[in-house]
């Protein structure tokens, strides 16, 4: 197989490109994989993960047990003959469904040039980007600059307008001041006499 693809049973990774991937990953050729589940095990040579289920699991367990407790030759041969029949029709799924992957997929060379393709291109955007997003960042650091100062001098325009505001009336705070307490004694007097007026009555 291309692009470093070797088969997990035979390991050659020349001279085919007719592969299968197995659930956990590994890949083979489809003619190995289908000699390998019929002829050998159900699960994947490299890290045993299982790879597909026998048809009626249960019915094998009981034949088996069967078999154990009973000689008998010919519940022997049924299962023999079953368990050919099993194997027949596995190997025939598995090859229709190989044959029918080998149809549908690409090649893997066009797999391999269009994944070239699309990294280029994602550098290229990315040599795009880098201009930009420093850019951003530049004029960023420059508003906040402008901020901050434009802050600061509000602060102390607004500080030195307390100031003159306070400076301005202060004249005019002492002779309120003063007329407040004259109106206060004033006050006082008229209830005074008014007290006294009261008296005489």
């Amino acid at each position: 197989m291309s692009c470093g693809n070797t088969c997990c049973i035979c390991q050659d990774a020349e001279g085919c490109t007719d592969y299968s991937v197995l659930p956990c990953g590994h890949k083979a050729h489809s003619a190995c994989l289908v000699k390998w589940l019929v002829d050998y095990k159900q699960d994947c040579p490299l890290c045993r993960t299982e790879i597909c289920k026998r048809q009626d699991d249960d019915y094998v367990t009981s034949e088996a047990e069967h078999a154990e407790d009973s000689e008998d030759d010919e519940e022997e041969e049924e299962r023999q003959r079953w368990s050919q029949e099993q194997k027949n029709l596995q190997r025939s799924q598995l090859t229709n469904l190989m044959r029918r992957k080998s149809i549908q997929s690409k090649p893997l060379s066009k797999k391999c040039a269009k994944l070239r393709a699309l990294r280029k291109e994602h550098t290229d955007i990315c040599r795009e980007i880098m201009p930009i997003q420093k850019s951003i960042e530049e004029k960023n650091q420059r508003k906040t600059k402008l901020l901050r100062s434009l802050q600061k001098q509000h602060n102390h325009s607004i500080r030195q307008l307390h100031h003159d505001v306070h400076q301005s009336t202060q004249a005019d705070r002492i002779t309120l001041r003063k007329a407040m307490t004259k109106k206060r004694n004033i006050n006082r007097q008229i209830k005074q006499l008014s007290n006294e007026l009261l008296s005489f009555v």
